[in-house]
C-alpha cells in the first residue's frame, strides 16, 4: 500500500513493467524470452536495455528511467498512439480513493499529537485498491464521488457527508469496518445501503447495538487491519530511533524467519508497571510512539504515511512480541502472526482516548490482555522463552474470513489479492492447538446441495474444531466450488467418492465411510453447537426418515459394522434435538418458542425440507442462535427484523 501511495495513478504502471522485465530477467540461458504490452506491436527480447529502470528511485514517474519503449508501437481502437500500458477502461473510467490527508499544516499535527493509527487504518484499505485516484478526507469520502471506496475507520462528528445523488454510487461503496458516533446522523444514507448494497460492519460492538436500535442490519466486523500483509517490506536498521531507518527495495537484505527474531517492541504501554522490569531494561526492548513528533517531514503525505509503514515494517522485520496499548498497533501485528500482549489501565484511559465509551469493545479479545485492576496480572515472565501465539487467533482468523468473502464479491478488489499474494489467507490459529477435541469429519454432498444452509453447517464444523480436517465426499462438487474455505486456509478437502460406497443407500453410507476412515459424520442439515470430544462414545443419532444426522466411529469399528447390517437399535449416550419440519419452522419464524436445554446440545439437527425452504430467520427467534452466531462468514446474513 506504501508504494500505491508513493505513485498513485502511475501505480498500475510500474507494476506492468516489472511484470514484463521480471519475465525478461528471469529467462534460463539456453531459452528467448520475448514480451511485448498487450496491443502492442514490438517484441523485446533483452532485459539489459532496461536495466536502469528503478521504481522505488522516485514518486514522479517521469523521474524513475521508466521503460517508455515498452509502448513503442501501441494504438488504441481507433490506431491513435497512446500512453497506457494498464487497462484503459480501469483508468479513465473507475475511480478508486482511499481516505486520509495530503500535505497538512503544522497546527494540524496538534503539537506532536498526530497519531498515526490514522494512517495504519486507512493503508489497509488502500491494500485493496488496485491503484489510488484521490485521497479524501475521511468525512468527505462519499461526498460528490461516483467511484469506489471502503469504509473502515472511526467515524465521528456528522459521519460521512452526502448527497441524494450519491446514493446512486452507493453499490461501490464497502462500509465494512466503521465506529463511532458519526453513524447517528447518517442513518438516511445507512439504512438505503443495508437495503440495497450490504449490511453494515461494525469495528465495535457498541455501534451494532446502535445500529439494532434502529433495526438496521449489521454485524461484527472487527477492524480491517487484521488484513494487513507487511510482505516485502524492508528497513534498515542503523538507526536507534528505528521510524528514522530507511525504506529498503524488498530484496535489499535477508529477513530473519520468525522463531529467530529476538526483538520486544513497546508502543505506547498504558500502564507500565504491569510490565516486568526485567522485559523494560532488556538489551532487546524496543520503545516506539505511534504518536508523529518531531519527525522529520512529519506534515507532508509521504511523510506520514511513511511513519505509519516504518512503525508496520519494523513489526514485521523485528518483532518476536509487540507490547502495546494502543489497537491499530496490536491489530496490524497479530495480522502478521506476533503474539501482542496488551495492557489496559485501571482509570479506563487508553492512549487514544477512553476505552469504556466502546470505542474497542470485541476487539481486545483477539489478544493477549493484561488488566491489573481485574486480577489479569503478566504471565508471560521475562519473555526469553516463547511467547504464546495470541489467545485470540481464531476469533481473528473469522473476521479475516468475512472481510475476504465481503470483499472479494467487487472484482478489483479480488484481482488486486490475487495478483499481490494477499489470498489466500495464512491462517494464524493453525499454532493454537486444542488437545482432547475431534479432529476429522465428513460430509456426504453433492451439486445439488451446495447452498447458504449447506455452507453454514460447514462453518460451524470449523468455528468449534478450526484446525480439523474436513472432507467432502462426492461425486461431482469441484474443488473450486468450495474455495472459499482454502482461500482463508481452512482443511477442506473435496474427494471423490470412492467406487466402493457407491452402492449403499443414503441412510447406510455414512456406516461404510465411517468404518473405512474414522471421524465424525454430519449432516447437511445438521448445525454443530460445541467442541465435539475426542473420546466421545461410538454412535449415531438418526432423523425421522432413518437417516443419520451425526455419528461417529473409529476406523475399522465393529459397532459401525454392526449399524451397518442393522444389528444394533440403541442409541449413544449423547443426544440432541432433531427437529420435525413444524418446530422447524417454528425455530426460524416464531421469536416465543424455545427449545429446552439448547445451551447443553452437541447439535442440532433440522428438518431437511424446512432447513432447505429457509429464506429469512427472525433476528430474536430461536434458529438465529442455531444458525447465525456460530459462523466464520459472518458479512453473510440470513436474518431479519
Amino acid at each position: 500500500a506504501y508504494h500505491k501511495v508513493r505513485h498513485m495513478n502511475d501505480f498500475p504502471y510500474h507494476i506492468q513493467a516489472i511484470t514484463m522485465l521480471s519475465l525478461l530477467k528471469t529467462s534460463q540461458p539456453d531459452t528467448t524470452t520475448c514480451v511485448h504490452t498487450l496491443g502492442g506491436k514490438t517484441n523485446f527480447c533483452e532485459y539489459e536495455q532496461f536495466s536502469s529502470y528503478d521504481p522505488y528511485e522516485s514518486e514522479d514517474l517521469n523521474e524513475t528511467n521508466y521503460p517508455y519503449p515498452l509502448l513503442e508501437g501501441l494504438e488504441d481502437e481507433g490506431g491513435n498512439t497512446e500512453f497506457s500500458l494498464a487497462p484503459r477502461e480501469i483508468l479513465t473510467t473507475e475511480k478508486f480513493a482511499m481516505w486520509g490527508w495530503l500535505d497538512l499544516p503544522e497546527s494540524e499535527m496538534v503539537k506532536g499529537r498526530y497519531n498515526s493509527g490514522e494512517d495504519v487504518q486507512s493503508y489497509a484499505g488502500a491494500s485493496w485498491l488496485p491503484f489510488i485516484s484521490e485521497i479524501r478526507p475521511k468525512e468527505e469520502a462519499l461526498l460528490n464521488y461516483t467511484g469506489y471506496y471502503i469504509g473502515n475507520a472511526l467515524l465521528g462528528g456528522k459521519g460521512y457527508s452526502s448527497t441524494q445523488e450519491d446514493h446512486a454510487s452507493m453499490h461501490k461503496i464497502s462500509l465494512l469496518s466503521i465506529y463511532g458516533g458519526g453513524v447517528v446522523p447518517m442513518m438516511d444514507y445507512i439504512k438505503s445501503y443495508t437495503e440495497i448494497v450490504d449490511p453494515f460492519g461494525c469495528r465495535s460492538l457498541l455501534t451494532c447495538r446502535e445500529l439494532r436500535k434502529r433495526k438496521i442490519k449489521s454485524y461484527f466486523s472487527a477492524c480491517l487491519t487484521l488484513t494487513i500483509d507487511m510482505q516485502g517490506a524492508v528497513l534498515d536498521d542503523q538507526q536507534n530511533r528505528h521510524v528514522l531507518n530507511a525504506i529498503l527495495k524488498p530484496d535489499a537484505k535477508e529477513i530473519l524467519p520468525p522463531e529467530k527474531r529476538t526483538k520486544i517492541i513497546l508502543v505506547d504501554v498504558q500502564d507500565r508497571k504491569a510490565v516486568p522490569e526485567s522485559v523494560l531494561k532488556s538489551e532487546d526492548a524496543i520503545f516506539l510512539q505511534a504518536d508523529i513528533k518531531n519527525y522529520p517531514g512529519g506534515e507532508k503525505k509521504m511523510g506520514r504515511y511513511g511513519y505509519a509503514y516504518k512503525l508496520l515494517s519494523t513489526y514485521a522485520n523485528q518483532a518476536k512480541v509487540v507490547i502495546t496499548s494502543r489497537i491499530h498497533v496490536g491489530l496490524p501485528a497479530a495480522a502478521m502472526g506476533i503474539p501482542v500482549i496488551f495492557i489496559e489501565d485501571a482509570s479506563g484511559w487508553l492512549p487514544g482516548g477512553r476505552q469504556k465509551v466502546g470505542r474497542v469493545e470485541g476487539l481486545l479479545d483477539v489478544f493477549h490482555r493484561v488488566e491489573r485492576v481485574n486480577g489479569k496480572n503478566w504471565t508471560f515472565g521475562d519473555l526469553t522463552g516463547d511467547v504464546p501465539p495470541n489467545a485470540g487467533n481464531h476469533l481473528a482468523d473469522r473476521y479475516r474470513a468475512s472481510f475476504w468473502h465481503r470483499l472479494k464479491k467487487t472484482h478489483f478488489y479480488e484481482d488486486t489479492a490475487r495478483m499481490f499474494g494477499m489470498v489466500p489467507f495464512k491462517r494464524l490459529g493453525r499454532k493454537n492447538i486444542q488437545e482432547g477435541i475431534q479432529k476429522t469429519f465428513h460430509f456426504v454432498l453433492n451439486q445439488r446441495d451446495l447452498c447458504w444452509q449447506t455452507q453454514r453447517s460447514i462453518e460451524h464444523v470449523f468455528f468449534y474444531h478450526p484446525n480439523a480436517e474436513v472432507y467432502i465426499h462426492t461425486n461431482d462438487i469441484r474443488p473450486s466450488d468450495l474455495e472459499i474455505f482454502s482461500e482463508i486456509d481452512y482443511n477442506l478437502i473435496v474427494k471423490k467418492m470412492d467406487p466402493e460406497l457407491k452402492g449403499y443407500e443414503d441412510a447406510s453410507l455414512p456406516f461404510a465411510l465411517l468404518q473405512n476412515y474414522g471421524g465424525t459424520f454430519v449432516s447437511k442439515n445438521t448445525l454443530i453447537r460445541k467442541e465435539i470430544p475426542e473420546n466421545i462414545e461410538e454412535g449415531v443419532i438418526v432423523g425421522e426418515d432413518g437417516a443419520p444426522t451425526m455419528a461417529f466411529f473409529l476406523k475399522d469399528s465393529q459397532l459401525a459394522k454392526q449399524y451397518l447390517e442393522s444389528e444394533v437399535k440403541s442409541k449413544p449416550s449423547w443426544s440432541f434435538s432433531v427437529l420435525s419440519d413444524v418446530n422447524t419452522t417454528k425455530c426460524v419464524q416464531e421469536v416465543e418458542w424455545t427449545l429446552d436445554g439448547l445451551e447443553e446440545m452437541l447439535a442440532v439437527s433440522l428438518n431437511p425440507l424446512a432447513y432447505a425452504s429457509i429464506n429469512t430467520i427472525m433476528r430474536d427467534a430461536e434458529c438465529f442462535k442455531i444458525i447465525e452466531e456460530p459462523c466464520i462468514f459472518c458479512d453473510e446474513l440470513h436474518w431479519d427484523y
